[in-house]
């Protein structure tokens, strides 16, 4: 049986940034209350979006970004801890500031 070839240096950055991004967007969605949102493009006007529609986009932008952290260490083959580690990394301090706040 073939063995699976091991994804580019070029796609292995693309996941980094597409975690980071989310990680970043998380953090925003957290700090600012919540987010402003354009419901037709061809306007100027924005509506702020606050509550519990915020706060669950901010656990996607966290899930997206413990997903690419785990992809990636995917990628190096490390050790199911390492795993376990990072997303508890990314993912606990976003929740003590939640519960916290």
């Amino acid at each position: 049986m073939n063995e699976p070839s091991s994804p580019s240096t070029a796609a292995a950055i693309a996941i980094g940034a597409l975690g980071a991004c989310g990680y970043v967007g998380g953090w925003l969605v957290l700090l600012l209350g919540g987010f402003h949102h354009a419901p037709n493009r061809h306007t100027k006007e924005t509506v702020f979006v606050a509550g519990v529609p915020a706060m669950v986009v901010a656990v996607l932008f966290f899930a997206l970004a413990a997903i690419g952290i785990t992809a990636l260490l995917q990628l190096r083959r490390a050790k199911l801890r390492w795993h376990f580690f990072a997303c508890g990394v990314v993912l606990l301090p976003p929740l003590y500031f939640a519960v916290s706040g």
